[in-house]
């Protein structure tokens, strides 16, 4: 659970990479403008990190990527409420080592940044309140999502070592149209709130304040192609907005597992003692399952199996009477998306065999 008072407005995570730091998720708080917090993987708090002699407005995002071996975070200030801010920044660092609880960086990049002249957003002018963010190494771009307009913004802008005076983001087009405005909610209208890109680069998530949409790349196309054209599918594990703790009262933030192996997401606590910070392991989506049996000497017997199924196998000599086969395997992997388990008995001539999935 997150029980921090000074965490009530988390707003933004990302878990961090450095060997030393797995398990850890950094934040940003929306109200804070000084510290960025570090969150343990069950929501207690851990530590602080200070950009020394600055600080920000409206950080509503953090995320991250690594680049020639180092892992960089980046805080982005740009929420907007009432959209009228020209200029914005982006906090660009490399992951430090949490060696104190409040944890000073002494170098970083002050990214400045705005949007084009077109489209307008809201207020009809080039401004408007965003609040999630991912980074891809593979298209080599920062990507931003717009939070109120009635379909997402794309914007991004190139990943660059050094970058020089006020950078002005590219307008990439329109999300796909399933990820739609939300009404009558926590902010209405409201869109994306959160963003994450898993460590692979292969899968996308975007949040609204009541769902959660995965976009998957498994071809190479850049991200501004899937966003835009692919529909996305519905994560149905996510909770969904509702009465903390078993809901989120105003979830704006969501991040992976430094393994890819699930992702995250935590509420602001909106008037809450405590909020949870929830864990959603990988639905993992198994091809057809598929099995072959033969047998190359009298006692030695070969089953072929779909990889990724927990097989069952049991054994009768009378067809009535079964029992499970508890004796090792040699198990082959083919290469080819099965693997072949070789079951040898040498005290019986005659054997049925039955298996199953689970």
């Amino acid at each position: 659970m997150v029980d921090e008072n000074f965490l009530d407005e988390i707003s933004g995570m990302f878990s961090m990479r450095n060997p030393d730091n797995v398990g850890k998720i950094i934040t940003c708080h929306d109200s804070d403008a000084e510290y960025m917090f570090v969150l343990n993987s069950d929501g207690s708090y851990h530590s602080r990190i200070d950009l020394a002699l600055d600080n920000w407005r409206d950080a509503e995002e953090i995320t991250g990527y690594t680049k020639n071996g180092t892992n960089y975070i980046v805080l982005c200030e740009f929420g907007d409420n009432p959209a009228n801010r020209d200029k914005k920044y982006l906090f660009r660092f490399e992951e430090p080592s949490l060696d104190s609880s409040t944890v000073v960086v002494e170098d970083w990049d002050k990214i400045a940044y705005r949007l084009p002249s077109s489209p307008v957003l809201e207020k009809g002018q080039n401004r408007g309140d965003f609040e999630g963010a991912f980074i891809d190494v593979t298209d080599n771009k920062m990507y931003f999502f717009s939070k109120r307009m009635p379909v997402n913004y794309i914007y991004s802008l190139p990943i660059q070592d050094e970058y020089i005076g006020t950078q002005t983001l590219t307008f990439e087009g329109l999300m796909h149209a399933n990820v739609a405005e939300e009404t009558g909610g926590v902010i209405s209208p409201a869109n994306c709130v959160g963003a994450a890109l898993s460590r692979d680069g292969n899968t996308a998530l975007i949040k609204t304040y009541n769902m959660v949409f995965q976009f998957n790349r498994t071809d190479g196309r850049d991200w501004v192609d899937i966003l835009r054209n692919e529909p996305p599918t519905i994560v149905s594990s996510y909770v969904g907005r509702g009465s903390a703790p078993a809901r989120e009262p105003q979830g704006e933030s969501i991040c992976f597992d430094v393994n890819d192996s699930g992702f995250c997401t935590v509420s602001e606590f909106r008037g809450n003692d405590e909020v949870a910070l929830f864990y959603y392991p990988k639905e993992v989506e198994l091809p057809p399952f598929d099995w072959s049996y033969s047998k190359t000497e009298v006692n030695k017997h070969h089953f072929t199996v779909t990889n990724g199924y927990d097989i069952i196998l049991q054994s009768s000599t009378d067809l009535v009477n079964w029992s499970v086969v508890d004796s090792p395997f040699e198990v082959i992997d083919n290469g080819n998306g099965t693997s072949t388990y070789i079951y040898t008995r040498e005290d019986k001539d005659r054997e049925f065999f039955r298996y199953g999935i689970q």
